[in-house]
Order: structure tokens, then sequence, then C-alpha cells
């Protein structure tokens, strides 16, 4: 059985986090409160917060894809079913992530041109709140080291009905 793990996540912009005043997305995790509803109301705030620095500041870096990779597992399904060696990311719980990431996207909070893993310059810049990323990318010279504000981190939320657990590597 697949078990999600941690090792792969959201990193922030927690300058910017704090700057907002918005609540820490960590502390919510550890508080069981990371779920898809739950991120998509702190991510809405989120941007009604930022919507006073002006054009470009985005609350999602990246692209939809680099989330739906890693959410699918989160509403319990999975891209590649290892016991029938068929395909998963056709069935309704792969489905149903695509639309949760389709809404977060038509309601404008993916940053418009996201880069896959490295950033775009508006992340680099500190114009992004969240990025999907590995644990390697903070001291890479190719992707984050350099990035002048301080870093959060927190898991992929979770689906709101879904029963796993995460792993830790």
């Amino acid at each position: 059985t697949y078990k999600p793990t941690n090792e792969i996540g959201l990193y922030y912009n927690l300058s910017l986090v704090e700057d907002l005043n918005l609540p820490n997305p960590t502390e919510m995790y550890l508080n069981g409160e990371w779920t898809w509803s739950k991120f998509e109301q702190w991510s809405l705030n989120a941007k009604d917060a930022l919507s006073p620095k002006g054009a470009g500041y985005y609350v999602l870096g990246s692209q939809p894809v680099n989330y739906a990779k890693n959410m699918v597992y989160l509403n319990g399904g999975t891209l590649i079913n290892f016991k029938t060696n068929r395909i998963g990311f056709h069935q309704t719980p792969a489905l149903q992530t695509y639309d949760f990431l389709t809404g977060l996207y038509e309601k404008g909070l993916f940053e418009t041109d996201g880069n896959y893993d490295s950033g775009s310059a508006e992340w680099k810049g500190g114009q992004v709140i969240f990025h999907p990323g590995d644990f390697w990318f903070l001291n890479a010279d190719n992707r984050w080291k350099g990035n002048d504000y301080k870093f959060g981190y927190v898991p992929f939320p979770v689906a709101d009905d879904y029963k796993g657990e995460y792993t830790a590597p």
C-alpha cells in the first residue's frame, strides 16, 4: 500500500506569511487542520491579504501538475496501481483532485508563469507564498539557495475525508 510521505511538500515564504499576519500553515498541519477546504480558505484569505501589494504576488507557485502528482494520493487515489499494473490517474479520486486544483487555478491562486521546480522570478523574489519542492532544494545553487527570506514547510494538504496517514522518511 502506498503511503504518502512528507519528503516532498510545500515550502512557503515564512517572511511573507508573517508580514501578512496569516495563520502559520505548519501549525495548522500539526493541529490536524491541513485539509483541502481549510487550505482553500487559507489561500483565498492570503490572496486578499496580498492584493494591496499589487500585481506580481501569488499564493501558489509552480504549476498545478506538481500539486496533483502528490495530492492524488492524499485523496485515496493513485497514478499507477502497482497491484494491477494499471494506470489510476483517470479514476474518481484523481479526477476529484484535478477538479479541486482547477478550482484553485480558476480563483487566481496560481502564479501565471510558474516554473516546474526551480521557481519563477516572483518566487525567488519573495512574491509567492507556496512552492512545491524537495528537501534538497533549500541548499542547491540551481534551486533555492540564496532566496532572501525565511522558509517554512508543510506537507501537501489532505482531502477532507482522507483516512490515511503521512509517513516520514
